[in-house]
């Protein structure tokens, strides 16, 4: 792998947008370039309807967080399924682009989720996903899903991303 500085710099001296040279050369699979403030700004530009929290991002894993409102609930007082959902899939997405890099047209393919119990209506939505398998054009991850402040999750996904071979930005 090369280093950051040999990257930015072939960057600068190649000065192209070149996706196939920036895939296979800057930003090879597994070679983290993406930093916790390029993320959150990718999302603020490219998704501002998201409205998440990026907590952390590790090895393979993202934590993200959101504030639950009125808007987010349904009949019963309870988390909607649909906000799980949502979050199971931007912790993928969070996860996977910091693995891979800003890919903005790495779509889900497969997301099965298990409601295990009630979230609360009064804490916030908290995610943690874990990849399991990072390959070139697929990725597979899990999400676990909890109301703050509980040590058991109230939703289990798994989910799967296809990564397209050129179209990082």
């Amino acid at each position: 792998m090369l280093s950051l500085f040999l990257k930015k710099t072939l960057k600068k001296i190649a000065n192209i947008h070149n996706p196939v040279f920036e895939t296979l050369y800057l930003n090879p699979i597994g070679d983290t370039m993406v930093t916790k403030e390029e993320l959150v700004n990718f999302f603020e530009k490219d998704f501002p309807q998201a409205n998440f929290i990026i907590e952390n991002i590790g090895e393979k894993s993202a934590t993200i967080r959101k504030k639950i409102n009125q808007d987010h609930l349904r009949p019963g007082g309870t988390v909607s399924g649909p906000v799980l959902m949502e979050m199971a899939d931007l912790a993928l997405y969070v996860a996977i682009l910091n693995e891979i890099g800003l890919v903005a047209l790495a779509v889900t393919t497969n997301l099965n989720i298990n409601f295990l119990r009630k979230p609360s209506s009064e804490k916030d939505i908290i995610a943690k996903c874990k990849l399991i398998k990072i390959g070139k054009t697929l990725v597979v991850g899990e999400v676990s899903i909890y109301s703050e402040g509980l040590i058991e999750p109230v939703a289990h996904a798994v989910g799967t991303y296809a990564i397209p071979t050129t179209n990082k930005i």
